[in-house]
């Protein structure tokens, strides 16, 4: 972890999958962000039950000046 913040000048945030909601909009902008999860969480066939596929109103606007469309 210190050589990857050490490479990036400083700027990660590391967060557990159940805290991804703590990244804020302008996070996206200045720091490198590594979420953490378990491989278990991504591979399953239903994907309802699992948040890491849901969508999250909350992070519209982290991503509205992002992109133009």
């Amino acid at each position: 972890m210190y050589e990857l913040d050490r490479t990036f000048d400083h700027n990660v945030k590391v967060l557990d999958i159940e805290a991804v909601e703590q990244v804020l909009p302008q996070d996206i902008d200045n720091k490198t962000i590594v979420v953490v999860s378990t491989i278990a969480n991504l591979r399953v066939k239903n994907t309802s039950g699992r948040l890491i596929y849901a969508y999250r109103e909350c992070f519209e606007p982290h991503f509205s000046s992002s992109f133009s469309l």
